[in-house]
């Protein structure tokens, strides 16, 4: 807890989730870009491991996948 609130969140957190089973739990970021989100990372990563998905709405992932689709 004293590291977190030192170094806290990062701009962009959206929200945090934990499992009710006390696994793990999910953070919720929206960024332009993803370094910011991994230097926060590392300040827990000692403690902590992390799986990251990258999401993309729709609307920024048809044109991609239809470029795929030519090939």
């Amino acid at each position: 807890m004293e590291i977190f609130a030192e170094a806290g969140t990062t701009d962009g957190t959206v929200a945090h989730y934990v499992f009710g089973d006390g696994s793990g739990g999910v953070v919720i970021g929206e960024a332009d870009e993803a370094g910011t989100g991994y230097r926060n990372i590392l300040n827990y990563g000692e403690f902590v491991e992390y799986e990251t998905k990258v999401l993309l709405s729709i609307d920024d992932a048809v044109p991609h996948i239809m470029d795929a689709l030519a090939d």
